[in-house]
């Protein structure tokens, strides 16, 4: 079997970064993004590695995966919590450990960076990726995110169908509720240590957020 390298992603990988992130979008959330908005939002974290850091996995040569960190600081645990985001894997090459590779990358650099928690969200039904982060040693959690729809306007360039109700003002316009998604536990301040904790959502929806905290693949 061939080696399975991690290495950071390069301005040089634009391209594939681009076409992975349309295809995660794609198998995912069954949703059509705008490349020239996405190709914008990877140039810009490529740029300026604080608003996230991509890792690429290489085999025979080839890049067949990627992963994207974001951080979120913690006065609490006066440390970062580490956001696992953008993840795809080649359809060829999944169920071949490339998944389970950028994962161990990341997770040992947070162990080495002090991070306090390790968290991604995941879709409800994507159960074959639920299943590979509890072996990874992930839990899932009891908290909600909610989020307002009106944000999708700008988001992804997608343009919602209809206007939410709560958003309107006008309590009888058509329009859906906020969804909700799990949110991970914070560790608790008085007792900080490194966890590694997942998300999933709450419900699914043909709308998605913009954080493009998703995955597409079967390890």
């Amino acid at each position: 079997m061939d080696t399975i390298s991690i290495r950071p992603a390069r301005p040089g990988d634009t391209d594939t970064i681009v076409r992975f992130n349309v295809e995660m979008a794609r198998d995912s959330e069954s949703l059509e993004l705008a490349p020239e908005m996405v190709r914008q939002g990877v140039e810009a974290s490529l740029r300026s590695p604080e608003r996230g850091k991509y890792f690429l996995a290489e085999k025979s040569g080839s890049v067949v995966g990627q992963i994207r960190v974001t951080h979120e600081w913690s006065d609490w645990n006066n440390s970062y919590y580490w956001w696992i985001q953008n993840v795809y894997v080649e359809p060829e090459s999944r169920r071949n450990g490339v998944y389970t590779a950028l994962h161990g990358h990341v997770r040992d650099l947070a162990r080495s960076a002090g991070a306090c928690g390790l968290f991604l969200y995941v879709d409800r039904e994507n159960t074959s990726a639920q299943e590979v982060y509890n072996r990874l040693g992930m839990e899932s959690s009891h908290y909600l995110i909610f989020e307002q729809e009106r944000i999708k306007k700008k988001c992804r360039g997608n343009v919602p169908r209809k206007t939410p109700s709560f958003l309107s003002g006008d309590p009888k316009a058509p329009g859906v509720l906020p969804r909700t998604y799990r949110f991970p536990p914070r560790p608790n301040p008085h007792k900080t240590r490194w966890t590694t904790i997942r998300a999933t959502r709450s419900s699914p929806s043909p709308a998605r957020s913009c954080s493009g905290n998703s995955e597409s693949f079967h390890p």
